[in-house]
C-alpha cells in the first residue's frame, strides 16, 4: 500500500512511497511514463503488464491511475498466482503471453478485450518480446501505448542479440519504422514483406492491417515505445498549399482502408485562373496522374503470383529441424491417431517418379498410415521390382498385382478391399505428398471428429521436383464445386462411407474421384467437408497427365459431363450443363415455370443521363419480362432530371418516389421496398447499363433457391475491364472487389472469374435478394449511410444461414462513382463506416471462407500474402 493516496503526487512521488510488494523501475523510465500516461489518468482504462515478478508495478498502478481502472498481469511463474491484493481491479492471470491461446485466456479471465496500455517486463530474449508483440498488439485500442521494457538485452547474446543483429528483438522494432513510413515506399508489396524474415524464424506474424495501425516508435534508451492509431492518422493527409498560386498534382494514396486512390488536394490563398490554364491544369494533373497510376497500381492483369512462389515456400513452406521435432512431439499428444490408407493405383510409372511417390508417403512424420499399391497390370518389368523393394522394407506397404487392366477405377476399388483404416488417402503413381500431410489430415480428424471429407490446398512440381502454380483453395464451396473440381488433392475420405456407396464407378475413369466427392456430398452435412488450407500435394506435371492440362486427355471431358449431370439428376436439379472454355462447367438452373416478379430499385439524382441509359437498357435488352422499376428520386434539382421523371411516372411498369431527406443509401432502399409489389427485389445503380439479354433470368434462377439469399453480377468499367466479381472480406481493411480491373473474359485464379460461386458478399451496384430474407433480416442498416451497407447486408444474410451467390452471367456497366463520385478514407463518415464494420463483423473479415488465408489482404489479384494468415498448430501447443 502507499503512504498516501494523493492524486496530484507525481509517479516518481509513488515509487517512492511505496510500502507494498517489491517494484523497480529506471528512473528514465518514470520521466517518461510521467508525460505518457498523464492523458490516461482522468478516467478509467485497461492496463496489461506482462511479468508480474513481485506484483509492485501493479500496486503502484492502481494508486496512479483512477480508481475504476482494469489492471491485468500476466506471468509465466506458477507462485504470481498466490499474490494477494488490496483492490478488486487488479487480477494476475497465469499464462505464456507467446502463445496465441493467451488472447482467449486474457478475455476469459479478465473479461477485457481491449488494452489502453500494454507493458512488457516479461522475458527479454528476442523470441519472446517479438511474438509478445505480435500476439498482443491487436488488442491495444486505438489510441494506446504499447511499451517494451529493458529492450538493451536484445544486445546480448544470452538474450538471443548482439549488436545489429538481423534477428534481435530490437532489429525488429527499427523495421517497424519502415512499416511507419509505408505510403513513401513506391512499392507494390505488402508492409508485412519487410518482417517476413522475423515472422518465419520465429513463427509468428502481425496483418498488415495492424501494421496499418503504427502510428509512431520511440527508441529512448533501452525503452521502447509504441503507439497506435486509426490508420487514416497515420498518413500524411490532405496537402495544404498556400500563396497565390500553386499547381499540385494529385498523388496515388494507396490507403490500405480507402477505395479511391486519389487524396484530397485543397487551395488557401488567392487563385482566379483564367478557363484556358484550368484546362491546360485538368490535362496536366490527368496526365501525371496516369503516370502515377501507372507506376503505383495495386492490380495486376496476371494470374500469376505477384511475389515469387519459390520464396514464399522458402519462409513459410519448408519444415526446418525444430518444426519437425514439434511436429512429432504434437503426434504423441494427439488423443486420436487414425489408421490413414493410402490408395494408390499403378500402371507403367516411370521409375524415378515411382520411387519419389512411394518415398514421399514413407517420410510422412505421421506414422499411423498403410500404403495399398495396386498395380494394374503393368507391362514395365522395373514397376514390379521397385514394388516388391518396398513392400520388403516396410510392412506398412501393401502390394496387389491385377492380372488385367481395369484402369483406375478398378484398380483404386482393389486397394479399396485391401484397406483397413478410418480414412482412406487418394494418391496418385507419380505425384508427391510433403512430410507433414497425413499429421495435418489426423489433426484435422482429431478437431473435427465428425469430418467425412477433407481437402487441401495443392500445387504442381514438375520432372525435377520444381514446384509451380499453387492453387489455395476456398472453404467448401458446393456451387463452385459444381463447376471445377475444387476437392481435387489431397483428397481424404472416410472409409466407411466410400464402401458403403460401392467404392470408385468404372466409367467415369479420368473423373472418378468428382464423382466420388459429389456422392458423399450429396449425403452428408456439408460442414462435415473440411478444408485444410496449407499446401499438402504436389501433382506431377508431365506431358500427357491431366495436372498438365485438361485438354491433354480427351475423355476426361466426357467423364466428367457425366458426373456433374448424373449428380443434378440425382438431386432433382434442372439445369442444363454448358462447357467453359473446355476447362470447366457452367451449371444454369433453369426457370421452367417460375416468373416471380421482380421490383427493381433505382435511387438517383440529377445527372439524368445516367438514368436514361440505365433505364432504357433495362426495356431494350431484358427478356425476362416480369419487372417493375421503382425509381426513387434524393432531392433531384435539374430541369431535365425532373422533367424525364415526370415522363417515365406515366410508364405502367415504373413507379418515381420522391425522398425528400438527406442521401442515405440504406434508408432510401428500405423506403423503397415498401413500395415494392415482387416478391424479389433488385438493388441496381442508376450508373449502371445491362449488357446481355438474360442477365435477369441468371438472377432469378439463382434468387429463387432456397438456400439461396443474395444474387450478384459481373460488372464492368466503360473500358471492358472488371469492376466487380464479387467481394472478398478484409482487402483493404473491410473488403475489395476480386479481379478489379482485369480484362474482360480473364478466367481469375483457376477459372473463378468464369464460374458461379458462393462468395461472402457482392456489391449493392447490383443485387439480388428475396423480398422474405431482406424483411426478415431488417433491411440495409441506417447507420451505414452509403459505404458497406451491402457488406453488411450480404454477412447479415449469411448469419441467417442462406448463400450468397456471384454470377459472371450476369453482365452489366458500372459508371462508378458517376452521380456521388469517388469517396476517400479522410471523409469522417467514411472513416466511421469503417470502423463499424470492423468493430461488428471483427475475425471475420480477415478469415474469408470464400478466400484463402494464404493469398494477400493488400491486392485484388489473389497473390501471395506475405506472411499467410494460417498459423502452423505444432508452434500452437
Amino acid at each position: 500500500m502507499l503512504k498516501e493516496e494523493n492524486k496530484e503526487n507525481s509517479l516518481r512521488d509513488m515509487y517512492e512511497m511505496h510500502e507494498g510488494y517489491v517494484s523497480d523501475k529506471w528512473e528514465l523510465y518514470l520521466k517518461e511514463y510521467s508525460k505518457l500516461f498523464e492523458k490516461f489518468r482522468d478516467k478509467p482504462i485497461a492496463l496489461l503488464e506482462i511479468g508480474v515478478q513481485n506484483g509492485g508495478s501493479l500496486e503502484i498502478w492502481s494508486k496512479y491511475f483512477h480508481k475504476d481502472s482494469i489492471l491485468i498481469g500476466i506471468d509465466i511463474e506458477e507462485k504470481c498466482r498466490y499474490l494477494k491484493y488490496n483492490n478488486s481491479n487488479i487480477k494476475v492471470i497465469i499464462g505464456d503471453a507467446t502463445k496465441s491461446e493467451i488472447l482467449e485466456i486474457i478475455k476469459n479471465e479478465s473479461g477485457i478485450d481491449y488494452f489502453d496500455i500494454i507493458i512488457d517486463d516479461g522475458s527479454h530474449k528476442s523470441r519472446d518480446i517479438i511474438t509478445t508483440f505480435c500476439n498482443l498488439f491487436p488488442i491495444l485500442k486505438i489510441g494506446g501505448i504499447y511499451i517494451i521494457e529493458d529492450l538493451h538485452c536484445s544486445y546480448f547474446k544470452e538474450y538471443e542479440g548482439g549488436l545489429q543483429k538481423s534477428s534481435s528483438s530490437i532489429e525488429f522494432f527499427k523495421n517497424l519504422i519502415d512499416v511507419i513510413n509505408y505510403e513513401h515506399w513506391r512499392l507494390n508489396i505488402p508492409r508485412s514483406q519487410i518482417l517476413k524474415d522475423f515472422f518465419h524464424l520465429y513463427s509468428t506474424s502481425l496483418n498488415d492491417i495492424e501494421l496499418a495501425k503504427i502510428h509512431s516508435i520511440k527508441f529512448l534508451n533501452s525503452l521502447c515505445i509504441i503507439e497506435k492509431e486509426d490508420p487514416i492518422n497515420n498518413r500524411l493527409g490532405k496537402r495544404v498549399v498556400v500563396g497565390k498560386y500553386a499547381v499540385v498534382s494529385p498523388t496515388v494514396n494507396p490507403n490500405l482502408l480507402g477505395d479511391s486512390l486519389l487524396s484530397d488536394v485543397f487551395f488557401e490563398g488567392e487563385y482566379n485562373p483564367t478557363k484556358f490554364e484550368l484546362e491546360q491544369e485538368k490535362t496536366s494533373l490527368q496526365k501525371k496522374l496516369e503516370e502515377v497510376e501507372d507506376e503505383n497500381d495495386t492490380t495486376t492483369n496476371k494470374t500469376e503470383n505477384s511475389y515469387d512462389y519459390q520464396s514464399w515456400i522458402k519462409n513459410f513452406d519448408t519444415l526446418m529441424e525444430d518444426d519437425v521435432r514439434k511436429i512429432k512431439e504434437h503426434i504423441e499428444r494427439l488423443s486420436h491417431k487414425p489408421l490413414l490408407s493410402i490408395i494408390m493405383p499403378v500402371y507403367n510409372t516411370p521409375e524415378k517418379f515411382l520411387r519419389r511417390a512411394i518415398e514421399s508417403v514413407i517420410n510422412q512424420l505421421y506414422p499411423y498410415w498403410e500404403l495399398c499399391i495396386v498395380d494394374d497390370a503393368s507391362t514395365l518389368p522395373h514397376v514390379k521390382e521397385v514394388l516388391e523393394e518396398y513392400r520388403k522394407k516396410d510392412k506398412r506397404i501393401k502390394v496387389v498385382y491385377r492380372e488385367t487392366n481395369g484402369h483406375i477405377s478398378e484398380a483404386s476399388n482393389t486397394a479399396l478391399e485391401i484397406a483397413t483404416g478410418e480414412f482412406i488417402v487418394l494418391v496418385d503413381h507419380d505425384d508427391e505428398i510433403p512430410p507433414h500431410a497425413l499429421y495435418m489430415v489426423a489433426l484435422e480428424i482429431n478437431r473435427n471428429p465428425d469430418a467425412n471429407i477433407i481437402y487441401s490446398d495443392e500445387d504442381k512440381i514438375d520432372e525435377n521436383g520444381n514446384r509451380f502454380d499453387p492453387y489455395f483453395k476456398p472453404d467448401f464451396n458446393y456451387l463452385l464445386f459444381l463447376g471445377q473440381n475444387m476437392i481435387g488433392h489431397l483428397g481424404v475420405y472416410r472409409t466407411s462411407l466410400v464402401k458403403d456407396l460401392g467404392g470408385f464407378r468404372k466409367g467415369f475413369e479420368g473423373a472418378q474421384d468428382w464423382d466420388l466427392a459429389l456422392r458423399i456430398v450429396e449425403i452428408v452435412p456439408e460442414h462435415t467437408v473440411r478444408h485444410i488450407p496449407f499446401i499438402l500435394y504436389h501433382r506431377r506435371v508431365l506431358e500427357r497427365s491431366t495436372a498438365s492440362g485438361i485438354q491433354t486427355k480427351p475423355y476426361v471431358r466426357e467423364a466428367q459431363y457425366k458426373v456433374v449431370s448424373e449428380h443434378l439428376k440425382r438431386r432433382d436439379i434442372e439445369a442444363d450443363l454448358i462447357d467453359v472454355n473446355k476447362a470447366f462447367w457452367r451449371v444454369k438452373f433453369l426457370l421452367k415455370n417460375h416468373s416471380k416478379k421482380v421490383s427493381i430499385i433505382i435511387p438517383t439524382k440529377n445527372k439524368v443521363e445516367l438514368l436514361y441509359r440505365c433505364i432504357e437498357s433495362i426495356f431494350e435488352k431484358t427478356s425476362y419480362k416480369n419487372f417493375e422499376i421503382i425509381v426513387v428520386d434524393n432531392r433531384s434539382d435539374d430541369h431535365k432530371t425532373l422533367e424525364y421523371l415526370n415522363k417515365i411516372s406515366k410508364h405502367p411498369q415504373i413507379k418515381v418516389l420522391r425522398y425528400n431527406f438527406p442521401f442515405n443509401y440504406s434508408k432510401i432502399n428500405n423506403y423503397a421496398v415498401k413500395f415494392a409489389t415482387g416478391e424479389l427485389l433488385l438493388f441496381l445503380n442508376n450508373d449502371t447499363e445491362v449488357i446481355n439479354n438474360d442477365w435477369l433470368e441468371e438472377l432469378v434462377s439463382h434468387a429463387i433457391r432456397k438456400e439461396v439469399g443474395a444474387v450478384g453480377t459481373m460488372l464492368y468499367y466503360p473500358n471492358d475491364t472488371i469492376q466487380h466479381a464479387g467481394v472478398i472480406l478484409g482487402i483493404g481493411g473491410v473488403s475489395g472487389h476480386a479481379y478489379r480491373h482485369f480484362p474482360k473474359g480473364h478466367p481469375g485464379q483457376f477459372g473463378r472469374a468464369w464460374l458461379p460461386q458462393y462468395l461472402s458478399a457482392v456489391t449493392g451496384a447490383c443485387l439480388m435478394t428475396r423480398k422474405e430474407i431482406f424483411q426478415e433480416i431488417g433491411g440495409f442498416d441506417k447507420k451505414l449511410e452509403v459505404g458497406y451497407n451491402d457488406i453488411d447486408l450480404c454477412l447479415r444474410i449469411r448469419e441467417k444461414g442462406y448463400k450468397i451467390v456471384w454470377t459472371p452471367y450476369a453482365e452489366l456497366y458500372h459508371y462508378e462513382g458517376a452521380t456521388r463520385g469517388i469517396e476517400t478514407i479522410a471523409n469522417p463518415r467514411v472513416k466511421r463506416e469503417v470502423w463499424t464494420m470492423i468493430e461488428r463483423w471483427g475475425k471475420m473479415l480477415y478469415f474469408d471462407p470464400a478466400y484463402n488465408p494464404n493469398l494477400t489482404l493488400d491486392r485484388l489479384d489473389f497473390s501471395l500474402a506475405f506472411p499467410p494468415r494460417v498459423k502452423k498448430p505444432w508452434h500452437e501447443i
